[in-house]
């Protein structure tokens, strides 16, 4: 599975215009998508924080562990969020009444840069400037919106920065929140 993933990440990464078509191919995006591909990142992410926390701060495993649960609630919550608000933006602005698993696969493949960006800051939290490799989420979007929808290029422009606002702000946003509720009360 973990292969497989790699070999997801290093397609959209290096050739999305190969890469959106393949999985548009691949049929059961909801299932593919979902299940072998986001929720694994999920988990992941969340696991190295625990990990990395664990290793090199010195608090109770309780907050350690609620620290790794906020982290996969947020990505985890802002998948179906951002999935949701794409299907509205679609339906409003582009009168596309895209299809769940159409949904899924630009939602899910959306966050791949914001996974690896979560995994890695797990393991780096000093190095929050790698925050700047999110810019390449809209190109994501941008090649998503002609192969998935057939959107024209010049139509494109709110469906890219809609988008990409929201896969990077809804998960800071639950994240604000939940860390406000629970962390800051934990000792």
């Amino acid at each position: 599975m973990v292969k497989v993933i790699y070999r997801k990440l290093i397609l959209l990464l290096t050739k999305p215009e190969v890469a959106w078509g393949e999985f548009m191919a691949e049929g059961k995006p909801n299932y593919n998508v979902v299940n072998k591909f986001c929720y694994p990142l999920m988990s992941i992410a969340a696991g190295v924080l625990l990990i990395s926390e664990a290793l090199f701060r010195r608090a109770p495993f309780h907050v350690l562990l609620v620290h790794s649960l906020i982290y996969f609630i947020t990505l985890f919550s802002s998948f179906f969020i951002v999935r949701y608000v794409l299907a509205i933006l679609l339906d409003k602005r582009y009168h596309i009444a895209a299809t769940k698993d159409q949904l899924t696969l630009v939602t899910g493949y959306s966050f791949s840069i914001v996974y690896l960006l979560y995994i890695l800051t797990a393991i780096f939290p000093g190095f929050f400037f790698l925050w700047a490799f999110f810019l390449y989420t809209p190109y994501l979007v941008w090649i998503a919106a002609d192969v998935i929808f057939q959107i024209q290029p010049e139509a494109r422009g709110m469906l890219v920065l809609g988008l990409s606002a929201l896969v990077a702000g809804v998960p800071w946003f639950i994240n604000l929140i939940f860390n406000g509720l629970f962390l800051s009360n934990l000792r």
